[in-house]
């Protein structure tokens, strides 16, 4: 399972991908903490599980009170958008030297 932001994660199994979110629950007998996941989602591709992703964050920044503004929005989006991004380069660096490797 890969982080992908926040509380957000992506697994894949041999048929789908998965978006999941990580919550916190609490034993009832003994108060203990402890996390779990909530699946989102199945997709056939990373593209369907980041087109969901959007929008569930969307909603998180929306319905959160730091944000009074379209501009407070739009730059937490943007900052999302960028850790997106970045985690997508690491993943395609990482399966091209898994392909490269699997070459040599």
């Amino acid at each position: 399972m890969i982080n992908i932001y926040n509380n957000y994660y992506i697994s894949a199994d041999d048929n789908s991908f998965m978006l999941k979110r990580k919550i916190v629950n609490k034993k009832k007998d003994t108060g203990e903490e402890y996390d779990s996941f909530k699946t989102l989602g199945y997709f056939t591709s990373l593209h369907g599980v980041y087109s969901y992703f959007v929008r569930e964050v969307e909603k998180d920044i929306l319905s959160s009170e730091d944000v009074t503004t379209l501009h407070d929005f739009i730059g937490q989006m943007d900052e999302v958008i960028s850790d997106l991004t970045y985690t997508i380069r690491q993943f395609e660096s990482l399966e091209f030297a898994k392909k490269r490797a699997k070459e040599e």
